[in-house]
């Protein structure tokens, strides 16, 4: 008889151990939960503002549940998973509903430390799901989807002008035109999302979602020497 072969152990299953803060795109998700090790943490996404920060450490992969009746009875349901990135210790998880899946979340984590977005700047997000031409102080550029962009902000100020490039008339309104102000201290996420289902190709329209993070708290000053 042949000696059986040893079988190969399944690599470890990457960890991370950091912070998130959630926002959801849509109206706010009551019920939310994830469960670690058989702990469940009930949290709440709010509508276009971030939640308070919250801990996480487990497997990279994290599923979402909901508390929704079935049969007159509570049930844990499934409805959003994410990759978590790895060697990231802050996180922003934007959920978004499906369009496909009606009770389904669309779920993004976006690294959110402060090497990925700085105090006094903006970051932009090209969500829109197509090449978008934009100005941001006068910084002319195309972003391609997904792509993004930090804006540094010496005075404060973020100004955004989204053209449009297929115009019907000489008269249309552009797509958008926004003035932004970030108070000293603070950072500013600039969400750029498709305006609803498109209804034709010539339909450029986009919304622009601002989540603002405030200054940071002063350090308590040292009490050496005192």
């Amino acid at each position: 008889m042949l000696a059986g072969h040893a079988q190969t152990p399944p690599p470890p299953v990457p960890q991370v151990n950091l912070t998130f803060k959630a926002v959801t795109l849509g109206r706010g998700i009551t019920g939310m939960s994830y469960i670690v090790q058989g702990k469940k943490t009930p949290f709440y996404p709010p509508a276009l503002n971030l939640s308070p920060p919250l801990h996480y450490s487990g497997p990279y992969k994290l599923e979402f549940s909901q508390t929704q009746t079935i049969n007159d009875q509570p049930a844990e349901v499934p409805v959003a998973q994410l990759a978590f990135p790895l060697d990231t210790p802050e996180v922003m998880v934007l959920f978004a509903p499906s369009r496909t899946q009606p009770g389904k979340y669309i779920a993004v984590a976006v690294p959110n430390a402060e090497a990925d977005s700085p105090r006094n700047s903006a970051r932009v997000i090209n969500y829109s799901g197509r090449p978008l031409p934009i100005a941001l102080n006068e910084d002319r550029s195309i972003m391609q989807p997904n792509e993004v962009k930090i804006v540094k902000l010496p005075k404060g100020t973020l100004e955004v002008f989204i053209p449009r490039i297929i115009k019907l008339s000489a008269d249309q309104a552009e797509v958008s035109s926004q003035s932004y102000r970030i108070p000293k201290g603070g950072r500013m996420t600039l969400l750029v999302v498709p305006s609803g289902m498109n209804k034709s190709a010539e339909d450029e329209s986009v919304s622009l979602y601002e989540l603002n993070e405030p200054p940071a708290p002063p350090k308590p000053k040292s009490q050496a020497g005192q």
